[in-house]
């Protein structure tokens, strides 16, 4: 496309060149001859500071958020890079996502499961089927490195256009809603799971965090489908604003009723479906219903699901149960929150164990509210607590230490993970259950004592290690 009619029809200015533009980047890196540079300020780095290195790359024209920038190429200025980003993206690549159905995600817990288990039910159906999220991309069938939740809307549409899926299950998370990761793309199902007290150092409100989540609803093609929590004030509060969503929970429209295990029944006063699902836990059974929902409205038949979720073989590092040593359990967890350490907490305790040790950490000390309220949460529910490190993200360990150092007692701190999870596992006994929680296949950014790159790893490493004894 032309550059004089990019400017014109999304800047409403006139500008007298006219070079074709083959591309458009936000990293200089990535910059092709006749490429459109989109200089972004982020919170790590400035990209007005790579402007130079994105000309000598081929760039043609810049656009940043900078009032004037003396650069050798043609500069225009726009009022919001990312925003802007999007809309070139669009504007460029108008046919992308005309032949795929989107399936968004969002909310505080439960996306990556929910996620998993549509990207399943869609593909077991035989419709080929994109994953776009926390733990792995998979496009065309296969498996791409995930680095963010939601990623940069430069992958995304370069990912897209390589692709031959029919449909796209992808996780929404609120950065990326709120940095524009998204912007201007129309979704066919959108899927609300929860609001938790999560990312408010970010947010600073849960208020403003709603808010963010809600916005993604207007996205939402008007022929689409908002499927959405209604147990929680904020899902409802949420609904009040759609027309038409679909609610589930125990007292909506869609009502959800679970035996607290496996099974789990959906009814809408005219007809009624059960369900087993091999993942324990009520919240597995709301992540459960959300994809069933979303399968059904894509033509999936009840009965068919019903079918395929049998078979469902779990998500890494989402409740993930291994047979421990000496007749014990193990439980590999993401959950970083209050209300998904209950969840765990609770599901746990329908197995009616011996005993509980919970192995967990904190990443820094943003949230103080939140970590003091799971610490109380695990001082209820288990017998034993060891604290140890999380990721770190790039914050000094001696500090949080001393922060552990403040709990104690009952709780014991290991700041090594591995061996915290290894002296667990070997002081475990018959029917005790060990609860490893916050960070579920992430991988560990300090080098610990064993050679693992995360808890699953490190797991299963020390039982093959007992296992070939």
């Amino acid at each position: 496309m032309k550059l004089d009619e990019i400017v014109w029809r999304l800047l409403n200015t006139k500008i007298p060149i006219s070079l074709e533009i083959k591309g458009v980047t936000n990293n200089s890196r990535d910059i092709k001859s006749h490429y459109a540079f989109v200089a972004i300020e982020g919170a790590q780095t400035d990209g007005h500071h790579y402007i130079d290195q994105a000309i000598k790359n081929g760039a043609v024209i810049i656009f940043g958020e900078k009032q004037s920038f003396d650069c050798g190429v043609p500069y225009v200025t726009v009022p919001d890079s990312r925003r802007f980003l999007a809309e070139l993206l669009a504007l460029l690549n108008p046919q992308t996502m005309a032949r795929k159905k989107l399936i968004g995600i969002t909310g505080t817990n439960g996306k990556t499961t929910t996620a998993y288990l549509l990207h399943y039910l869609l593909s077991s159906y035989g419709y080929q089927t994109a994953l776009l999220g926390t733990v792995v991309n998979i496009v065309n069938e296969q498996e791409i490195p995930s680095t963010n939740t939601t990623m940069d809307i430069v992958k995304f549409y370069e990912l897209m256009n390589s692709s031959s899926d029919e449909f796209v299950v992808m996780e929404v998370s609120s950065h990326g809603i709120y940095q524009q990761r998204v912007y201007g793309i129309e979704f066919d199902v959108l899927i609300f799971t929860n609001l938790d007290y999560d990312h408010l150092d970010y947010h600073e409100t849960m208020k403003q965090y709603f808010d963010v989540k809600a916005r993604l609803f207007s996205q939402l093609k008007t022929s689409g489908a908002a499927i959405i929590n209604g147990d929680q004030r904020w899902g409802q509060q949420l609904a009040a604003q759609i027309e038409r969503p679909l609610v589930f929970g125990r007292h909506a429209a869609i009502q959800l009723t679970t035996d607290y295990l496996k099974r789990f029944t959906l009814s809408n006063g005219v007809e009624s479906f059960s369900f087993y699902l091999p993942l324990a836990g009520v919240h597995n059974h709301y992540n459960g219903s959300a994809a069933v929902l979303a399968a059904n409205y894509l033509q999936i038949p009840a009965r068919m699901i019903q079918q395929l979720l049998i078979d469902f073989t779990g998500v890494p590092g989402r409740f993930q149960i291994f047979n421990g040593l000496n007749g014990s359990k193990i439980v590999v967890d993401y959950a970083h929150t209050a209300d998904a350490l209950v969840q765990c907490f609770q599901t746990i305790e329908r197995f009616q164990p011996a005993g509980i040790t919970h192995i967990f950490g904190f990443r820094t000390n943003r949230y103080q509210a939140k970590y003091e309220a799971m610490m109380d949460i695990s001082k209820h529910y288990s017998s034993q607590t060891f604290l140890t490190l999380d990721k770190l993200e790039q914050h000094d360990p001696r500090a949080l230490y001393e922060k552990y150092l403040t709990y104690l007692p009952p709780h014991r701190v290991i700041i090594d993970r591995t061996v915290a999870i290894e002296l667990a596992m070997l002081n475990a006994e018959k029917e005790e259950w060990i609860l490893i929680t916050g960070m579920g296949p992430e991988s560990y950014d300090v080098p610990f004592q064993l050679k693992t790159k995360n808890d699953i790893e490190t797991v299963t490493c020390i039982l093959d290690a007992f296992s070939n004894r």
